[in-house]
């Protein structure tokens, strides 16, 4: 393939992802004079791997170290004194993407023994194609496609210049290293002195490739519970070869083993646990999948505290139904706050990091840092927010809403045109509260909803279930009341006081 280029383009050669080679040019703006142009066909050369054939890495998991070559230079005129030539490779999911660097990976290739009828040869060991498969794509066993570049530059120190494009730019089926363990899209929880005894896990129903943890929650009595992490085939007839268990049976963390010993929880009192698991956890060159798995109290509630909620006094309330996803209605005023497992501080906190405007401009994300007790929640206006956090994950999005509001058969009926709209409180310094007279037509069910565009309503954010104990995306709360006109009222910092002094949780308050 000839040379597409031979302007000399001074500037920053981008190598990334060091780890593949020693040789990173970081560039710097060229004052010297600048070397003769090279002619036009200065370099050229061949891909051993040709655009639509297979990239097979798996052939060379016996061994990894040895050194694959993927470009042969054919062609390399005499560059000036003191320069020589690099190639980067450049990869990406799709050819569009390679012209993105926030979608590719460049890595300067590596020269190695020249091949029968090549000037130079180029390339670099197996594990490092396999680290980049996977730095594109995540743990996976598939061949997926990959789009190659190859860029030639040439080098002195600190300087570069790109020659341009050698080879030829297409996409290759790229195979990685198989996997021993094949991973299933379906595991539980099984008492190992009682398999008849066993627990779903689940994650978000998505392939396991896409969605590799899974969590379930159980409670366990007095009498402990030896555990271990069965695959969904065999959950019924399980072999303990092909289970997993923990690498310390009493840890609460740590990494699964293929027919590994059965974990072990104690407990002082009947109490919900939650075990998860990341069932495709890779090793660091992506060769071998080392599950891991973590066991925690299953929290009813999380809480969130701090000035931006008027301290440990009234905190927002955020509730669940799967003990991985948890929502509510909080109102942010001021600076600083945290999720805790507690209405007061000393226990679990989930914080240390700031919202950001999510792409699409509607929301505000943010995920939980490291060292969490060390840092607040910040970054949002004040205001109030649908507030969800993934517990697992970490991952936090908070929704401006704009309107409350009582939907259903008791307050009129399913419509949208149906609604009645509580209204903010009259103290300005009150953000969380909300109510208004609301005329009860009959007996029957209702729920609320928070609008984030009341001028397209939807069911995206909504509490149900108990008058006195609502959840987030709950079933329909039942009204038995007298028909007529009360007012209702809901604070979304809940007071802790009263039969919500130990346990404060979201109710209405009806008169």
């Amino acid at each position: 393939m000839k040379l597409r280029s031979n302007i000399w383009l001074l500037g920053v050669l981008a190598v990334g992802f060091a780890a593949c080679s020693d040789d990173e040019y970081t560039g710097e703006p060229q004052v010297t004079p600048q070397p003769d142009v090279l002619p036009a066909d200065a370099v050229s050369g061949t891909d051993v791997y040709a655009p639509g054939s297979l990239f097979d890495v798996n052939a060379e998991k016996t061994d990894l170290a040895k050194m694959m070559p993927v470009l042969n230079i054919s062609r390399l005129d005499e560059q000036p004194a003191g320069y020589d030539l690099q190639v980067s490779m450049l990869v990406a999911k799709s050819e569009a993407d390679l012209s993105n660097p926030a979608a590719r990976i460049d890595t300067v290739l590596t020269e190695l023994p020249a091949q029968s009828g090549a000037l130079r040869s180029l390339g670099l060991s197996a594990e490092a194609f396999n680290v980049i498969f996977h730095r594109l794509y995540g743990p996976s066993d598939a061949a997926q496609p990959m789009a190659v570049r190859f860029d030639a530059y040439s080098v002195k120190d600190q300087t570069s210049a790109l020659l341009g494009t050698v080879g030829t730019t297409g996409t290759v089926s790229f195979k990685p290293v198989q996997y021993a363990y094949a991973p299933e899209n379906s595991y539980w929880i099984v008492n190992a002195d009682d398999p008849s005894v066993r627990y779903e896990m689940k994650n978000s129903g998505a392939s396991v490739w896409n969605d590799p943890k899974f969590s379930a929650v159980f409670d366990v009595d007095l009498e402990g519970i030896n555990w271990k992490v069965v695959p969904g085939s065999m959950v019924a007839n399980p072999v303990a070869a092909q289970c997993f268990g923990p690498e310390v049976a009493e840890d609460t963390e740590g990494s699964l083993v293929l027919g590994g010993q059965p974990g072990t929880i104690n407990v002082v009192q009947k109490e919900p646990y939650m075990i998860s698991i990341n069932i495709t956890n890779p090793n660091d060159n992506y060769t071998e999948l080392r599950p891991t798995y973590d066991i925690k109290l299953a929290y009813e509630v999380v809480y969130i505290l701090g000035n931006a909620q008027g301290g440990d006094v009234a905190p927002a309330v955020l509730t669940t139904k799967d003990y991985v996803n948890y929502g509510g209605f909080v109102a942010f005023s001021g600076w600083g706050c945290k999720m805790t497992d507690k209405p007061s501080w000393g226990g679990a906190e989930w914080a240390n990091f700031a919202f950001t405007v999510s792409e699409d401009g509607k929301s505000y994300t943010g995920t939980v840092g490291s060292g969490s007790s060390s840092g607040n929640i910040e970054g949002l206006p004040d205001g109030i927010y649908a507030w969800v956090f993934n517990i697992l994950s970490g991952e936090v999005t908070a929704t401006p809403i704009k309107q409350f509001e009582l939907i259903g058969t008791a307050t009129g009926g399913w419509g949208d045109a149906d609604v009645q709209v509580l209204q903010p409180a009259t103290d300005a310094a009150d953000c969380a509260t909300f109510s208004a007279d609301i005329n009860f037509t009959s007996t029957g069910e209702f729920k609320l909803r928070g609008q984030a565009n009341p001028a397209a309503p939807n069911w995206a954010f909504s509490l149900g279930g108990e008058l006195d104990n609502l959840i987030w995306d709950g079933p329909n709360t039942n009204f038995t009341g007298a028909v007529g006109t009360h007012k209702v009222t809901i604070s979304f910092n809940v007071v802790k006081e009263g039969a919500f002094a130990d346990a404060p949780r979201l109710h209405y308050v009806i008169e």
